[in-house]
């Protein structure tokens, strides 16, 4: 398959991403079953795993990696055994509609196979699968399946119940709806590559409120720092000290720590500058103790 194959970070990236989409659920729905919106779970994806974007094709594929196409869904997991959407053929309705049963699904299994062919030949690939994510109450189940042409030769048991007509090809089982124009297949979903639960926000709108109130309290925060200071690592005339300033650990006097280092500061900085540091007596020294990566602050009166 696909997923599998991934790397473990975009595996998780793709989890997270959709945890936080279905975290929103009571903004689109009420049910305790995780909402997640087709076209925002096809950009998910495509971003997780670097995958070329096909949703706007029109084609019979979602995306493609790495000779892969891949088709998208995403729809509810209840018996493990649903009918979904794979197709659609309003356009075709001219070519099938007054043909017998048998007939009709013979002009749409070869519609169908023409369409998934046309889609990886555009896309360059050399194998199509089913990307789904199935959903329960407080869960997301990720499954996949190999996207197989209808085997035409093999097609059986046609059988015609009102505004549907029913077959299979002894790999999948399909319906035709007569009414939508649309082809439908039975998912398999009982084996699943990933499951993971949902958390719910009760109040999703007034979450997503205190994120951007946060955020905007730390861009505030980052707005106020607009001053400055660079402070040189030499003294007068640009000359380094051999005993002081960079090179405090060879200065006379108590035993001097082989790390030890200070950085001045010029008085001017503080006439200039008096409560950048917010202190006013002077002047303030820096040392910085390398081996303990730590930095102390004194006070020379």
């Amino acid at each position: 398959m696909f997923y599998r194959l991934q790397p473990l970070s975009n595996q998780q990236e793709y989890i997270d991403s959709l945890k936080i989409i279905g975290s929103l659920s009571y903004l689109f729905s009420e049910s305790t079953t995780p909402y997640l919106y087709y076209r925002i779970a096809e950009k998910l994806f495509c971003k997780a795993f670097d995958a070329n974007d096909l949703s706007r094709g029109d084609i019979a594929l979602d995306a493609s990696k790495e000779k892969i196409g891949i088709g998208l869904k995403t729809f509810l997991k209840n018996n493990d055994k649903t009918l979904q959407k794979v197709a659609e053929f309003n356009k075709d309705r001219h070519l099938y509609e007054h043909k017998s049963s048998e007939n009709l699904i013979y002009v749409i299994a070869n519609l169908r196979n023409e369409r998934i062919s046309f889609a990886e030949n555009l896309s360059e690939v050399t194998r199509s699968l089913y990307h789904c994510v199935t959903r329960a109450e407080g869960m997301f189940y990720i499954y996949e399946e190999s996207m197989l042409l209808i085997d035409i030769e093999n097609i059986n048991s046609i059988q015609k119940v009102k505004n549907t007509i029913r077959f299979n090809d002894k790999q999948h089982e399909y319906t035709f709806s007569l009414s939508k124009s649309t082809l439908l297949k039975r998912f398999d979903t009982s084996i699943c590559q990933e499951k993971f639960p949902i958390t719910i926000y009760e109040n999703p709108l007034e979450t997503i409120q205190n994120c951007f109130r946060q955020q905007n309290e730390i861009f505030q925060e980052t707005k106020k720092l607009q001053d400055t200071i660079y402070l040189p690592l030499y003294g007068k005339n640009k000359i380094v000290s051999p005993k002081s300033g960079l090179n405090q650990w060879n200065a006379l006097g108590r035993k001097r720590d082989p790390n030890e280092i200070y950085i001045p500061i010029p008085s001017k900085i503080h006439h200039h500058k008096p409560t950048f540091f917010q202190i006013e007596i002077l002047p303030l020294h820096f040392i910085f103790q390398t081996k303990k990566h730590s930095m102390q602050r004194y006070v020379k009166t």
